[in-house]
């Protein structure tokens, strides 16, 4: 069955028409979802803030803590870096 040049424009236009109203009904219901949702908000229960948070400093006056040494400080590596082939096994 050979189609013509008009058949396949025909075609092509019942697939546009499917397409455009498939895209419309899609738009439709999310926006349908997005709305509902913002009415949910306005009247569902009120917020609940997140608790205060309280940093207590005095953990750090504990006597254990105080026993603790501070590291020295690292020297710079003094002599030469790497080797010519790295890649030779020792």
């Amino acid at each position: 069955m050979d189609f013509t040049f008009f058949q396949q424009r025909k075609n092509q236009k019942y697939l546009i028409f499917v397409l455009m109203s498939a895209l419309l009904l899609i738009s439709i219901v999310v926006w349908q979802v997005v709305i509902s949702r913002e009415k949910e908000k306005k009247v569902g229960e009120p917020r609940v803030l997140p608790p205060q948070i309280k940093i207590d400093l005095e953990i750090l006056e504990n006597p254990v803590l105080k026993e603790f040494h501070v590291f020295e400080k690292i020297k710079p590596f003094e002599g030469e870096i790497g080797r010519e082939n790295p890649f030779v096994p020792y």
